[in-house]
């Protein structure tokens, strides 16, 4: 019954990342802790994230901005680090709660603007420091790592295939990056391997259907589900 409700869970969450290209770790974490243990729920979600987000990146990889991902992920790279160092050692509630209301301000501007179709003001080129860093500092703080670079992204690209193509290529590399971290703290387990394995099927139908959804949504359809999913993220963040 426990693999049953997992794989559920991964239906929609990846119905989610296939639509957006972001937003399986606001659903998969959240709804696991429901009834698994902290350990086994973390880990399955990442690793689950891999292979589903590989193929995703794999059918997008023509609309990928590899150049913006790349000067991304050095940022994100020190504030993961950086994150997971402040999460044993400092009390950083505030920060979360600050962070979620700043997102949820961003995603109802995303709203606003997608319900009149007017483009967004791109963030100019040094932002893309803050953004990483903010990345990585959320992604080893809280697990969510999303926010700032979806904010910082939305703003400058155009087109929505390629907002969600290079947003699945960037998780995907920072999700390879935490289960590097998760073996090398020998935090992996058979108990999560399982769990994740028994979530693959349905994560992957999941994606499938979430890709079909976003290739009929058109332009304004993809951005305002873009916001939807920072609104609730900012607010989960917030609360």
């Amino acid at each position: 019954m426990t693999l049953l409700l997992a794989a559920l869970v991964a239906l929609l969450a990846f119905l989610v990342q296939g639509f957006t290209g972001f937003g399986a770790a606001l659903v998969l974490a959240p709804l696991l802790l429901l009834f698994l243990d902290l350990h086994t729920a973390v880990v399955a979600s990442s690793i689950v994230q891999v292979p589903v987000g590989a193929v995703l990146a794999f059918q997008a990889r023509r609309a990928v901005d590899g150049r913006a991902i790349l000067a991304l992920l050095p940022f994100s790279v020190a504030g993961l680090a950086a994150g997971a160092a402040a999460l044993a050692s400092l009390d950083v509630g505030w920060l979360r709660q600050l962070c979620g209301a700043l997102t949820a301000l961003f995603a109802l501007q995303v709203l606003w603007r997608a319900s009149r179709n007017r483009p967004a003001r791109p963030w100019p080129g040094w932002a893309v420091v803050p953004a990483g860093i903010a990345s990585g500092l959320l992604g080893g703080l809280f697990g969510t790592s999303g926010p700032p670079v979806v904010a910082y992204l939305e703003s400058r690209m155009a087109r929505g295939a390629a907002l969600r193509a290079t947003l699945i290529a960037y998780f995907l590399v920072i999700n390879c990056l935490r289960i590097a971290g998760y073996g090398a703290g020998a935090l992996l387990s058979g108990t999560a391997a399982l769990t994740a394995a028994a979530m693959l099927p349905a994560a992957g139908l999941g994606a499938w259907a979430g890709t079909v959804l976003q290739r009929r949504a058109g332009e304004r359809g993809f951005r305002l589900a873009v916001a939807l999913v920072l609104l609730i993220t900012g607010i989960a963040l917030a609360v």
